[in-house]
This record gives C-alpha cells, sequence and structure tokens, in this order.
C-alpha cells in the first residue's frame, strides 16, 4: 500500500514556529489511519531541538519524515529569486518558505509521484486519505477556489479585490482564483514544466505594486484557468468561518491563517487546536513553565505601573482629600468611577409607564452623579480650553485628574510648581479592563511566542 506524502515548509530562525507544523502533522496523524511520510522543505534554520521533537513525533506514531535543506539543495536558485524580485522573498508579511512549495516538483524524488502540501497553519481535522484519493486534472494543480468558500457561506462574489494582479491578468481572473494554503500535485505533470519559481517572479516584477500574496499570485497565474477545484471543506478559511457561522466542529482542513486562532474557550475551533498541540512533544511540562514565565512578565509589565500607581494613591489619600479633575470629555466616566456599586448594576427591563419611566430615569442620572463623602467635583472645562484654576490648597488636597491628554496637563501643573504623585496624578490607571488590555495579548502572538 503506497504511502501519502504530505509537504510542508518551514523556516523557524526563532525556534518557536516549528510547534505550529508539529501540531498540524499531530492532528493528521491522529485522524489517519494509512501510512503517512511529512516532508520538511527548510532554510537549515530548523535547531536540533525542534527536529528531535519532529523525530519523536513521527515515532509516536509509527510514521516517516524526512527533512531537506532547500538552500543547500538549489543555491544558486535562490540567489536568482533574490535578484529577480528581492520584495517577494523578504516579504514582511510572511517568510521566505511560502515560496519553498514552488520547487516541489524539482526537490522531491522522481518515485513521488503526488504531494499534498499544506500550511503549517492548518488542522486536519479528518482522514487525509479523503483528499489524497481526489481526482486531478490535466495541469497538475487541484485546490479550493475562493468562490467555492464564498459560495459555501452564501455570500457574495468577491467584487473589488486587494489583488489588483488577479484583474490584470485575464485568464486569471477573480472567480478563477484560489487559496494556495492546501494543494494537491500531481508532480509527473508538473514536472515537464520545470522551474515555475524564477519565471513567475519575473511577472510579479512587472507589477510590483500589484500583488501582496507572491506565491499564491504564481500559483494562480499558471494554474487557475485549469485548475481541478475541491469541495470548500479541503480548506475552511477561520477568518470568514468564525464571522458566518457559530462555534462548532468542522469535518475537514481547517486553516487559522495566523491571525485567527484564537484563545476562546466556548470555541471548539479554538479549543481543538490547543487539544492536538497537547498531543506533541512541544506540549510539555517546559512549555508550561514558559507560559507562566511569559504571563509574569506581561504582568508586571502592564500591571505592575498600575498597581504602584494605585499604592501611590492609597497613600496620598490617608492624609490628603481627593479632588476628582476632568474634562468635560472625560467627565461622565470619572464621575461614575466614584459611584456606589449600586449603580452599575443591570436590572431586566420593566414595564412602567411614561412618567414613571422618566422619573426613574432622572433619579438614576443623579444618582450617578453622586459623589462618596470626602470627595469632591471640579470640571476642566473642554480639552482644548482647559480651566487649571486649582480651587484647593494642594497641600491638603490631591488633584486626580482624568484627561486624554494628561501629558499636557502635568506640563502645565509642573511648569506652575507642583510635583507629580504628591500634588497631583493621572487617574487613568483607573479605568481597568478593557481600555487597558484588549488587542494587547494577541493569542496568536502569544502562542507563537511561547
Amino acid at each position: 500500500m503506497a504511502n501519502i506524502h504530505v509537504l510542508y515548509t518551514l523556516m523557524d530562525k526563532e525556534g518557536k514556529y516549528s510547534k505550529l507544523t508539529g501540531t498540524s502533522i499531530c492532528s493528521l496523524f491522529i485522524n489517519t489511519r494509512k501510512k503517512v511520510t511529512i516532508h520538511i522543505f527548510h532554510d537549515g534554520s530548523i535547531n536540533q531541538e525542534n527536529r528531535d521533537k519532529f523525530n519523536l513525533l513521527v515515532q509516536k506514531f509509527q510514521q516517516k519524515i524526512v527533512f531537506y535543506n532547500v538552500h543547500e539543495l538549489l543555491p544558486n536558485l535562490w540567489r536568482q529569486a533574490r535578484e529577480i524580485f528581492a520584495e517577494a522573498m523578504q516579504c514582511s508579511r510572511y517568510t521566505e518558505a511560502a515560496m519553498y512549495r514552488l520547487v516541489a516538483p524539482q526537490v522531491l524524488p522522481d518515485t513521488i509521484k503526488r504531494v499534498i502540501y499544506l500550511d503549517s497553519d492548518t488542522i486536519v481535522n479528518m482522514d487525509i486519505k479523503e483528499l489524497w484519493a481526489e481526482k486531478v486534472g490535466a495541469n497538475g494543480m487541484a485546490a479550493v477556489r475562493e468562490t467555492t468558500i464564498l459560495d459555501h457561506y452564501g455570500m457574495c462574489p468577491l467584487g473589488d479585490t486587494q489583488e489588483p494582479f488577479y484583474d490584470r491578468i485575464e485568464h486569471v481572473g477573480l472567480d478563477n482564483c484560489f487559496n494556495s494554503g492546501v494543494l494537491l500535485m500531481e508532480l509527473d505533470k508538473l514536472r515537464p514544466m520545470g522551474n515555475i519559481l524564477l519565471s513567475g517572479l519575473r511577472i510579479l516584477a512587472e507589477y510590483p505594486t500589484e500583488s501582496s500574496f507572491y506565491d499564491q499570485n504564481i500559483l494562480n497565474y499558471y494554474f487557475a484557468q485549469d485548475l481541478t477545484p475541491l469541495p470548500w471543506k479541503y480548506n475552511i478559511l477561520m477568518h470568514w468561518d468564525k464571522k458566518f457561522t457559530a462555534p462548532y466542529k468542522p469535518q475537514g482542513i481547517l486553516h487559522y491563517m495566523g491571525h485567527n486562532l484564537g484563545m476562546t474557550r466556548n470555541d471548539v475551533r479554538d479549543t481543538m487546536f490547543y487539544d492536538y498541540f497537547l498531543q506533541t512533544p512541544w506540549g510539555n511540562g517546559e512549555f508550561y513553565c514558559r507560559n507562566f514565565e511569559v504571563m509574569n512578565a506581561v504582568y508586571l509589565q502592564l500591571l505592575g505601573p498600575r498597581l504602584r500607581a494605585m499604592r501611590r494613591l492609597a497613600a496620598l489619600m490617608a492624609v490628603k482629600c481627593p479632588v476628582v479633575m476632568a474634562t468635560a470629555e472625560c467627565e461622565e466616566i470619572a464621575r461614575k468611577l466614584f459611584a456606589a456599586p449600586d449603580d452599575f448594576d443591570i436590572e431586566p427591563p420593566k414595564e412602567k409607564d411614561e412618567d414613571a419611566e422618566d422619573k426613574a430615569t432622572d433619579e438614576k442620572e443623579k444618582k450617578e452623579y453622586e459623589l462618596p463623602s470626602g470627595v469632591v467635583f471640579s470640571s476642566l472645562g473642554q480639552e482644548d480650553k482647559l480651566n487649571l484654576h486649582l480651587d484647593y490648597d494642594v497641600d491638603k488636597h490631591l488633584y486626580l485628574i482624568f484627561a486624554r491628554d494628561y501629558q499636557k496637563i502635568k506640563r502645565l501643573l509642573t511648569e506652575a510648581g507642583l510635583k507629580e504623585n504628591e500634588h497631583f496624578m493621572s487617574g487613568g490607571f483607573l479605568l481597568a479592563g478593557k481600555p487597558w488590555l484588549e488587542g494587547i495579548i494577541q493569542p496568536h502572538k502569544f502562542f507563537e511566542m511561547l
């Protein structure tokens, strides 16, 4: 029984990306009964520790893995590629490894007639033999068209594209373009074409500002028109699946495309990735310890200054009366911050007559603006017309300032002889929650960092 051959490409200079490839391979092994040979094209940057973990992974499932240093095998090719179109080979959005799939017909042995290519940010939640058994047409390439995925989610045609290259090259067009993250290739049909990398780069170099996914554009240029289209399940793009469907466990190949791997506990599409990861040699005790170290560093960096500011505020309020000063733009949030906790309780709506509703609204608004005993409020006016008149003795009162442009106020008060954290301080650190943390910890970056 012939082996299934699966190709991944990898650059890992920092040693943190191999675990993504390993997780994809693990998911493939768990769901596939047939023998599989994994082929990894790399640039020589895979360190020994990660190489050993790849070997442990395939030994665990009694499968096979082969490494190919494409820079050693084809040194002149990569030199010429950089001379033709350096930007495509040194793109900041992804690594040069994206180009390695284009040389599969030349690098893989002639005895291998067919290969499946998978991006490293995929999870194979299916038996890969289903894809292996698909038919491939005369041009030797099969993949999932973008329109196939759009049709599945009931979306409109692509319309305007961020890839003008597809519009310019008429035989490609938007209706024909496909995603290159999952490919089924008949190598014997591709080998007579010779090397498409250099010729493809020459074509892209003619339109340097009209392409952003260089490897995919080259593949579409050569194969889009007569491509064998595959069903959508072989390349389920997570940024669309999460947008248009409720959490569920898709049967197929999930393509996270980096930025769409989250850490949402109630979304099985996220938790499934980590379930597979924890079954790899990378999901070990060292990972958990490193996770603690990184989280502790994040905690100290993000929350440490806030905790120190809270201690300073507590110490000052022990000897001084607080004066809350806010610009008009920040007045409501500043007042609510010092309101009683009951003001934030959310009750279900009740049917009331209009007069009762108006009365209740007036009372709530009045209550929200009540400040605790000992706390006084002073307006700073508009951001562009500040009123910095201090009504209270700075030796007996602490001015807690809420303003978007705190640094401007700090400069003015300092020039007037006042000292920060003695006479005044910013109240911004009291605004906990989303204003502090949202968007700072990005799950896919956090996982890569580990």
